[in-house]
């Protein structure tokens, strides 16, 4: 007849001699290892006893799915997400300061030399429409050059000011 008994502590060094003498055991399957990641999971092992009380063979088992477990998948999880939301956060903000810095220089001082142009030649109505145009288009610039969605009507009309 044969007696199964689930695993306890006490009976590590059986199941470690048991391990050793056997032909196709590898290190994870001593209880050292075993043990180490015990934090893990709930262990639910066998241990397999003949007639006369010799072990003769040991399951490893493993409940992986428990409370812990979950717990920790899920922390982890949600570390790993609001890591990737920070990065794209800032990763827009470089694209964002990266787009401010390219066109203010060459758009600004090519307003700039097109406003000269109308002061110089007197055309003093269109000067002040294209200082109000000028204006709008900075302040959409740097409004919503951080926004991922524009309305398309808002789009239009800053396409038009240019």
């Amino acid at each position: 007849m044969m007696n199964i008994r689930r695993y306890t502590h006490h009976d590590q060094e059986a199941w470690d001699t048991l391990v050793r003498n056997a032909r196709n055991a590898t290190f994870l399957f001593f209880r050292q290892y075993m043990d180490y990641h015990s934090e893990r999971f709930t262990d639910h092992s066998l241990l397999f006893y003949d007639s006369k009380d010799n072990l003769i063979a040991a399951l490893p088992a493993n409940e992986i799915y428990n409370d812990n477990a979950v717990r920790m998948l899920v922390s982890h999880q949600q570390k790993v997400e609001m890591e990737v939301e920070h990065l794209k956060n800032e990763n827009l903000m470089a694209r964002y300061d990266m787009l401010v810095g390219q066109i203010s220089p060459h758009f600004f001082f090519n307003s700039l030399n097109s406003l000269s142009m109308l002061v110089r030649e007197e055309q003093n109505e269109q000067a002040i429409r294209y200082i109000e145009q000028l204006s709008y288009s900075v302040r959409y610039i740097i409004q919503n050059g951080q926004n991922m969605l524009v309305p398309l009507s808002d789009e239009l009309r800053f396409a038009e000011s240019f």
